[in-house]
């Protein structure tokens, strides 16, 4: 998230979900459909992708591989501080 320049709160408020969202996804909890379609919106990538890692229908496309290594690096960044709040929040 630091490099796209979002804060946690921002994203949540870009996705219309609140921040405790935020934190249960990051635990393993499988957005509901909605979400799902707004953070692959946000992300420029498929549903298919956001929930099994590959895009049949994009056919190994560079443009999928693109968008999905530039998913997966802020979707690292965002797994990254909800683990930063979550220690906050557990002390």
């Amino acid at each position: 998230m630091e490099s796209s320049g979002k804060s946690q709160r921002e994203l949540a408020a870009m996705l219309s979900v609140s921040e405790a969202s935020l934190v249960q996804w990051k635990r393993g909890r499988v957005p509901g459909s909605e979400e799902l379609y707004q953070i692959s919106r946000l992300f420029g990538v498929s549903m298919e992708w956001l929930l099994t890692g590959s895009d049949k229908a994009g056919g190994g496309d560079n443009l999928w591989k693109t968008k999905a290594q530039t998913a997966e690096k802020l979707l690292g960044e965002i797994r990254a501080a909800l683990e930063t709040l979550a220690k906050k929040i557990s002390r």
